[in-house]
């Protein structure tokens, strides 16, 4: 703060607020916002018979990262893969059925979606009801 701001007007001197300026040219400016890897909850939860599953995979539109999308039991156990390869940069989808790999119904349940890119893991709870 180095000083007040003073405006003259119909004669008078009036004070109209603290007055800060810049004393550097190099003030940081803040970054955007970091465009993140991210696991949406999934739609609807529960669910039956399918859901939707919404990725963000950040980096260069033009350049894919490699991804896996995975259904696992409560015990850990992979039940189905959804995505696995090279996707682009941005946003992405998976439905999942409610059927394992061998294309067979799962039970009812909590399941966990395990989706990994570019070195990141996130995990979200979901729920299957028949």
């Amino acid at each position: 703060n180095l000083g007040n701001l003073y405006v003259i007007a119909d004669d008078r001197l009036i004070k109209v607020s603290p007055l800060d300026l810049a004393t550097d040219v190099d003030d940081p400016v803040p970054p955007p916002p970091a465009f993140t890897h991210a696991l949406e909850p999934n739609r609807p939860n529960p669910f039956n018979p399918l859901t939707v599953i919404d990725f963000t995979v950040p980096g260069d539109r033009g350049r894919g990262v490699r991804a896996k999308l995975e259904v696992l039991d409560i015990q850990g156990r992979l039940v189905r893969t959804l995505v696995e390869g090279v996707v682009g940069a941005g946003e992405g989808s998976a439905t999942w059925d409610g059927r394992n790999d061998a294309g067979d119904p799962v039970a009812s349940g909590t399941y966990f979606v395990k989706f990994e890119a570019g070195g990141v893991e996130k995990t979200r709870k979901i729920t299957l009801v028949r």
